[in-house]
């Protein structure tokens, strides 16, 4: 008994010590629910195969060659999909001293696909903030990276898409550099890969700096994920290096992932040029192979408001972006080796992305939005060889009408496609001729509740 009373008596004292922050701490959150009808054609489900999978390269039809009588294709497939977008789906612990000069946040996300247990996906962010003196702001741990910008409000089918929207890479080895389309289940925000840079968040340091209540200078030092890990593919059946005597290759990056932002704001009138960088190095390569490359990315984001009219968009180029953590291109693994017949050299992956976009402010209730985009990757390999040419042409449209039910209640029927476009894959004919990369339609609603 007496143990007992001694640990309620130091509850109860923790919980005294502690009341005053939690007297500053505030909570908000969002929860979303999309629901709609999911319309593949024959192409894109020749592309992906039902519930995911891998492609089926040898029942595409690739121009300017005839078919063999062994080519197998699938049909149209319709279904119902009822989802709640992870990331979208949040609770938000903030708390701010009195002073208001530190302060933290503790987001829980949340989201899940057809209640599969490898797509509910349930995950944190966090990060401390301090303000050591006037216009300065420091940010550190898990953060939301500034160089994204802008996203259109396009949404519809993001809980789902990244595990449907693979290219190519099957068991064959054709396509063996795995260039993913989808993100993961933590890169949500709608025209990902179809001409938006993702804004997930990321570990690092943040420091913005105001120079006056226009403009602010914004640099972060971001975790890049290196690890000793290989991020770049080959264009043959073999792995660059290493070199004799080596056990294998490994990558380096001694310095951070940096990136840049200069956000302005004028009236009405918002502009963010923005960059950012990465160097990694090649331990063990071969003598006289590349044994380096370069990750950059750089771009513009641009609003207007103009009465009931916003204007919005982005565009953004970036160079082997797959090679880090910037997961708006399209390659899972950077920049590819080939072998120029005496040693290994690195082809560059280059991606262009643009989006904008058009909403309109009907009444207090009603806002119109029409959202368009576009993601071209090009990847040529081995400039001696014209078989192993990779590009993607792809895009994203998006009409919808969101209804304020009540102040922090919308409802938004909405239309979006995903269209692939035509595409070089990489492997004999594949990467001379292009396949049609087939679309997906979008037809639903999504319901929001912010609180």
């Amino acid at each position: 008994m007496k143990r007992f009373f001694i640990i309620v008596m130091a509850a109860m004292v923790c919980f005294c010590v502690a009341k005053p922050a939690v007297a500053d701490v505030t909570i908000s959150g969002m929860l979303w629910v999309d629901a709609y009808v999911r319309s593949m054609d024959e192409d894109s489900q020749t592309l992906n195969t039902l519930y995911g999978g891998a492609a089926k390269i040898p029942g595409r039809v690739v121009e300017g060659s005839v078919p063999s009588s062994a080519v197998t294709t699938y049909g149209k497939v319709t279904d119902t999909q009822v989802n709640m977008p992870y990331s979208q789906t949040y609770l938000n612990f903030a708390y701010t001293n009195k002073a208001g000069t530190y302060g933290g946040n503790f987001l829980l996300l949340g989201g899940g696909v057809n209640d599969w247990v490898s797509w509910q996906e349930m995950g944190t962010q966090a990060n401390i903030w301090f303000k050591p003196a006037t216009g300065l702001v420091l940010r550190i741990g898990k953060l939301n990276q500034f160089i994204g910008g802008l996203a259109p409000n396009a949404s519809l089918g993001n809980a789902e898409y990244y595990r449907k929207l693979y290219d190519p890479a099957n068991s064959s080895g054709v396509f063996n550099q795995q260039i993913a389309a989808g993100p993961t289940a933590a890169q949500v925000p709608a025209g990902i890969t179809f001409g938006n840079l993702h804004t997930t968040a990321k570990y690092g340091l943040d420091i913005a700096y105001s120079f006056n209540k226009n403009i602010t200078l914004k640099v972060a030092f971001f975790e890049p994920d290196v690890d000793g890990t290989i991020n770049f593919g080959s264009s043959g059946s073999s792995v660059p290096g290493p070199a004799a005597g080596k056990r294998g290759v490994i990558e380096n990056s001694k310095i951070p992932r940096v990136d840049v932002g200069l956000p302005m704001r004028f009236g009405n009138f918002y502009f963010q040029p923005k960059a950012g960088y990465l160097y990694k190095s090649l331990q063990n390569m071969p003598t006289g192979a590349d044994d380096s490359y370069n990750i950059w990315v750089a771009g513009l984001d641009a609003s207007a408001k103009l009465g009931p009219i916003t204007l919005m968009g982005e565009y953004a180029y970036g160079v082997n972006l797959g090679a880090s953590n910037y997961t708006g291109g399209l390659s899972t693994q950077g920049p590819r080796a080939y072998n120029d017949g005496s040693v290994y050299k690195i082809a560059d992956e280059k991606n262009q992305m643009w989006w904008a976009e058009i909403d309109w402010a009907i009444t207090k209730k009603f806002t119109a939005r029409v959202a368009y985009g576009q993601h071209r990757m090009t990847m040529d390999g081995n400039p001696a060889s014209a078989n192993d040419d990779i590009e993607f042409n792809r895009s994203f449209y998006a009409v919808s009408l969101r209804y304020a039910v009540y102040p922090n209640v919308f409802i938004t029927p909405m239309w979006m496609r995903h269209d692939f476009g035509k595409a070089k894959l990489g492997v004999g004919a594949l990467g001379i001729h292009k396949v049609d990369m087939g679309k997906t339609d979008y037809y639903g609603v999504s319901t929001v509740l912010a609180f």
